[in-house]
């Protein structure tokens, strides 16, 4: 029986996705088993995880008849899951190859830790490293749930025996499913643990950006990866990389916001973020 349960739900992700599933299979950790749910996709997805099903026996492919969503997808892993720990990637993403061996550990010697989560390097629609992430200290980003999100949902490992009675997802509160349950476990007294340390490259995947418009795909875009910079104090990177490319007026903008000290900007955004009506819904629905 595997240690480690691995889950990844896919839909039309075939673009990144073989990159994803190497880096899985190429961890310094193998004792796992990567349960990967094809959600209804129209794209070659079906055809690539049945290629790697093919080739490595730890991989279990789940065909989707219509698409169910994440939550849903999570949902029906979590129940064929047989690992003592739960591991989520995203199909987009790269893990780094000690990303396992890493977690593990932490919760083989801390038995009494729920969550374990780390940093990550984000990088572009191309695969470029851009920045690492940045977080608070783990008192803090605990504080800010469910207001603001710091736990990056793909870099997490869950001890099932620290949250069984607890382990799902909600399908009723939009794309909010990770905060949903980071916050439930939080309140009923599951231990988390920050590894400071980046164990995943997270992919900025431009059919993920919204409100793309008017032919503007790429303005958008660079706007949201300028916006990302500032948000993880990574004021250079915007200035000699993303500057240029999304136009006079919107460089103002960042050029003004950057000024700011990265303290205030912080605070700015988890006050904004408590006004957003989901996540103020998410709130009172779990107090």
């Amino acid at each position: 029986m595997p240690l480690v349960s691995v889950l990844m739900s896919v839909y039309n992700g075939a673009e990144y996705l073989e990159d994803a599933i190497d880096s899985i299979l190429s961890q310094t950790f193998s004792d796992f088993e990567f349960i990967i749910t094809n959600d209804c996709s129209s794209d070659k997805t079906g055809e690539i995880l049945e290629l790697f099903a093919n080739k490595d026996e730890r991989i279990i492919v789940i065909h989707n008849q219509v698409n169910k969503g994440l939550p849903h997808s999570l949902n029906a892993m979590l129940a064929l899951a047989k690992g003592k720990f739960i591991a989520r990637m995203d199909a987009d993403d790269i893990a780094k190859l000690n990303r396992f061996e890493t977690q593990v550990k932490v919760l083989q010697h801390n038995p009494e830790i729920g969550v374990v989560f780390s940093d990550t390097i984000f990088i572009d629609n191309e695969g470029n490293k851009m920045f690492k992430s940045w977080r608070p200290d783990i008192e803090q980003l605990l504080d800010c749930l469910p207001h603001y999100n710091f736990i990056p949902h793909p870099t997490v490992m869950i001890n099932k025996d620290n949250t069984a009675q607890l382990l799902h997802y909600n399908p009723n509160v939009g794309t909010l499913e990770d905060v949903d349950l980071w916050y439930r476990l939080h309140k009923n007294g599951v231990k988390f643990h920050y590894i400071n340390l980046p164990l995943l490259y997270y992919r900025i995947n431009p059919s993920s950006v919204q409100k793309i418009a008017n032919g503007k795909a790429d303005v958008a875009y660079y706007k949201y990866l300028a916006a990302l910079g500032l948000y993880n104090n990574n004021k250079l990177y915007v200035y000699k990389r993303l500057l240029l490319k999304i136009g006079l007026k919107n460089a103002i903008v960042f050029i003004f916001k950057s000024v700011v000290p990265f303290a205030i900007f912080i605070n700015i955004a988890i006050a904004r973020s408590k006004n957003n009506g989901k996540l103020q819904q998410l709130s009172k629905n779990q107090s």
